[in-house]
């Protein structure tokens, strides 16, 4: 509905369409909060004034219901991905933590096998040295006979 309630003498109604009834209308873009300015033959101008119906303020409620739900789904999801993102990122960098301490147990083990082998060799190797060198000293030295053991002084058999 348009309503010419509280207008100036150059202010004009305009029918129930919106339009005015003057040639020109068409130059005119009426808002729907403060009408417009309209330009007629002359120097005058006409303002119209839309009143608001119900349904008007119904779809002014309605529409920011709308925009207010659109932007709460908006944060809704943008939360969620954010959420999703960050649960992501720190499963993949748990898995990557385990990773790298697994491998760094396996290689601290292998070491410490390795070592372990080394040191079995080193020690059985020395143990054989000793073995064979008091082999070699016990089978170059002479024997004693059982007539040395009797007091005298013959060596050999």
């Amino acid at each position: 509905m348009w309503s010419a309630e509280g207008l100036s003498s150059d202010s004009v109604l305009a029918n129930s369409a919106g339009e005015l009834p003057f040639a020109s209308q068409r130059v005119c873009t009426i808002t729907w909060l403060s009408g417009c300015r309209y330009p007629v033959v002359g120097r005058r101008s006409v303002k119209v004034v839309k009143k608001f119906a119900w349904w008007n303020h119904f779809l002014l409620v309605t529409t920011a219901t709308a925009v207010v739900v659109v932007v709460i789904i908006i944060v809704v999801v943008i939360v969620i991905v954010v959420v999703v993102v960050v649960v992501v990122v720190v499963v993949v960098v748990v898995v990557i933590v385990v990773v790298v301490v697994i491998v760094v147990i396996i290689v601290v083990v292998i070491v410490v096998v390795i070592i372990v082998i080394i040191i079995i060799v080193v020690v059985v190797v020395v143990v054989v040295v000793v073995v064979v060198v008091v082999n070699v000293i016990t089978l170059t030295q002479p024997r004693l006979s059982r007539r040395d053991i009797s007091g005298d002084t013959f060596w050999g058999d």
